[in-house]
């Protein structure tokens, strides 16, 4: 409860004695400790409520379809094509390994490779150039880093580092609401700072 409710409440009982009056029994539920009470309750439902907000954000940004530019799916198929040694357009585990290692891409431990190499290359001796390009994809399309996303955003924005009210239309509703709820209004009429949205997400995760 606020101090100056406290001050208030007995400055009220104070008066009422001094007149020689019965105190001031407030109904239970206005009672100090029961106001005390409400006040937490309020105070945990507004954290709460801003945890709530977070988690919405990182939800949407989940959603945000990740996609490999085309230098990286050329990189990828160039270091395929390149530790392809017998060029039977297939690796085996010491020529994956090496293309992982050549992306910056280590194991610790040898069991952790083989069992990377076994789910895809799909239980075969070997990993078809197919596997290997979809196995790359899937792993640079998770990353999730906030850079990618405001390259989806700039996308759907049409390159500008602002989006318009009219380019979030595609949107279903729920997402395009929260969006409008939570990005900051632009420097020009009728446009939002995704940018701040995206940054304050990604800094909301690694707390």
């Amino acid at each position: 409860l606020s101090p100056s409710l406290h001050r208030r409440y007995d400055e009220i009982q104070a008066n009422l004695r001094i007149n020689n009056r019965a105190p001031y029994c407030p109904p239970t539920s206005c009672a100090p400790t029961s106001l005390d009470s409400k006040w937490l309750e309020l105070q945990q439902a507004e954290a709460k409520y801003g945890a709530c907000i977070r988690e919405k954000s990182l939800e949407f940004i989940k959603k945000i379809e990740y996609k490999a530019t085309p230098e990286q799916l050329q990189e990828f198929e160039e270091s395929f094509n390149h530790f392809d040694d017998n060029s039977d357009g297939t690796l085996n585990p010491d020529e994956f390994k090496a293309a992982l290692s050549a992306l910056g891409i280590a194991f610790r431990e040898d069991a952790d490779f083989e069992k990377v190499f076994k789910k895809v290359g799909e239980g075969a001796d070997t990993i078809s150039k197919d596997l290997y390009m979809k196995y790359m994809k899937a792993i640079s399309e998770d990353k999730g880093t906030a850079e990618q996303v405001e390259t989806s955003f700039m996308a759907l924005a049409d390159g500008k580092s602002y989006i318009t009210a009219d380019q979030l239309e595609g949107l279903p509703e729920e997402d395009r609401v929260f969006l409008q709820d939570n990005m900051e209004v632009g420097e020009e009429k009728g446009t939002f700072n995704y940018k701040q949205l995206v940054q304050k997400s990604f800094v909301d995760e690694e707390k």
